[in-house]
């Protein structure tokens, strides 16, 4: 059994961190095998709250040292709430199921994304969603070179800022993550520079991201 889809449903606040963290969803297995954990393995240690910002410190993939600091008042609700209720399990997020606390496991998340979003996607979309966001608005960001040496630098450089977003090498960040259609807009000198300008919420940026890949 695994908890009701709600504000304080930790497998939404394991999504909160994909989509706000970029996150990876976190195998029980690979964090056994491998000592690296994601957003479902990660333990009560690897996040504190100081000054209402969560800081979460924690060994990624690869044996990356992450160390990321985000402010959400929803899952630092959620946190918050967990570390009152008990103090007796290492694992970060878990629910109450009769008298019984369980953890929340990488298939709990998935599961409650595809209900969310509709079962021909997985969690792995929404990290590459936002490694497509993060490449828009670095190309946006930065100067449009006159030579194709100074774009194809230019497109070094916007791969290194997600690779850093995503524990990931360039080549895996560029390869995997990023849609390959906000790289050729760059090229043909689109980007989402205006909207980018005049957006006061992440969902405007979103939203230009969008338009850009579907002109």
């Amino acid at each position: 059994m695994r908890p009701a889809g709600r504000a304080g449903d930790p497998t939404v606040g394991a999504l909160r961190m994909l989509d706000r963290g970029v996150f990876r969803t976190g195998g029980d297995e690979y964090a056994e095998e491998n000592g690296s954990r994601g957003a479902a393995t990660l333990l009560r240690q690897d996040v504190v709250i100081e000054r209402g910002d969560l800081v979460f410190h924690y060994p990624a993939k690869g044996g990356i040292d992450r160390h990321l600091r985000m402010r959400d008042e929803t899952l630092t609700r959620l946190i918050r709430a967990l570390r009152r209720a008990r103090t007796d399990d290492e694992r970060l997020l878990v629910y109450r199921s009769g008298r019984d606390w369980c953890e929340v496991h990488a298939g709990d998340v998935n599961e409650r994304f595809k209900e969310l979003t509709g079962p021909q996607y997985t969690a792995k979309d929404l990290r590459t969603w936002n490694a497509t966001v993060v490449a828009a608005v670095a190309f946006a960001s930065a100067d449009r070179p006159g030579s194709k040496t100074g774009r194809k630098k230019v497109e070094v450089q916007v791969m290194d800022k997600v690779a850093a977003q995503l524990g990931n090498t360039r080549t895996v960040a560029r390869n995997s993550y990023v849609d390959p259609r906000v790289v050729r807009a760059y090229e043909d000198g689109r980007t989402i520079q205006d909207a980018l300008a005049k957006a006061e919420e992440r969902e405007q940026i979103e939203s230009a991201v969008y338009a850009l890949l579907t002109r």
